[in-house]
């Protein structure tokens, strides 16, 4: 029987702060237009390369009133389209908007005449008309996690992107063998904190009460860097997803020979547990091997069954 080994265990809880979605082209305007300086204070290391469904507007299905408006997507499904209509309200009601959507169809803009004077217009891409019975096709297929730190925190994922032989090499692929999607970039900040649990059940545990006060004081102790934070959750994330462009962690994390988060075991941690949310977003994640969800949870015990129990193992 798999034994505890300390009263009070600890897992480390890394979680996305924030994060910032395109596609490669808008990538590349955010890029000359400074687009990421409001991520200064909370950089963005990690990131996923994702596909999903090739969406435009249908140009010719725009009605726009003083009360609404109306129009509809057209989703590329293998070489048919499928037609999905959508109705919002008109923020402005006192005068109906014009619309343009200019070729590929990829945005729209809507401009109120009666607002001109105030340059009042609306940009809008497929992505923020996220509605209910387009979740099937809004869900992003995760393809690849990787990350991008450098020394201190010097280099950005966004540094990283600009020349990404992988990513160069799902965009290839992707043109061929799937014409009907299209790439989608997504970028975390991320936070951490520590996770306690305390089992003051009368059983045998395999550190005496004064080993366990000195384990949690060394956590008390500890200090979390940003550049941990992103190794454990790259790992834990491929770990998860399994993404077919990756290629490292897929089967060996976590390990105690890999450097990047050796002090976990110095430290004895219990698990590590990664979330990342896209409901803000207004789409879901999945993989070849995960359902899709606007919420997904990476956890994983640092030591074996045979070692010691999980922290969250309350049998």
């Amino acid at each position: 029987m798999t034994i505890r080994k300390y009263r009070t265990e600890y897992a480390l809880n890394i979680y996305g702060h924030r994060n910032l979605i395109t596609q490669p082209g808008e990538f590349e305007r955010l890029l000359e237009s400074n687009g990421f300086d409001e991520f200064k204070d909370s950089p963005l290391h990690l990131y996923m390369i994702c596909r999903r469904p090739r969406i435009t507007y249908d140009p010719s299905a725009f009605v726009a009133t003083q009360e609404s408006i109306a129009g509809a997507f057209r989703v590329q499904v293998g070489e048919n389209h499928e037609k999905c209509k959508f109705s919002l309200e008109n923020p402005y009601q006192n005068s109906s908007p014009s619309v343009e959507c200019p070729y590929p169809h990829a945005f729209a803009t809507f401009r109120w005449e009666s607002l001109a004077n105030r340059g009042m217009s609306i940009h809008v891409t497929r992505l923020a008309l996220a509605f209910q019975e387009m979740s099937e096709h809004l869900t992003l297929e995760v393809l690849y996690i990787g990350q991008s730190y450098g020394k201190g925190g010097s280099r950005s994922a966004a540094d990283r992107l600009r020349n990404h032989e992988t990513l160069q090499k799902i965009y290839g692929q992707s043109d061929s063998l799937h014409p009907d999607k299209e790439i989608w970039l997504l970028l975390w900040n991320l936070k951490s904190q520590w996770i306690a649990t305390i089992d003051g059940r009368p059983q045998q545990l395999l550190a005496s009460e004064s080993e366990n006060e000195n384990h949690s004081n060394t956590f008390l102790r500890q200090t979390i860097t940003d550049e941990l934070e992103i190794n454990l959750a790259e790992a834990a994330l491929i770990r998860y997803f399994q993404p077919e462009f990756n290629a490292k962690f897929k089967e060996t994390f976590p390990s105690r020979g890999h450097e990047a988060y050796s002090e976990c075991y110095d430290w004895e941690i219990n698990m590590v547990v990664v979330e990342v949310d896209t409901e803000d977003l207004g789409v879901m994640l999945r993989s070849t091997k995960v359902a899709p969800s606007s919420h997904h949870t990476a956890r994983f015990a640092f030591h074996s069954e045979e070692e010691r129990k999980a922290m969250f193992d309350f049998n």
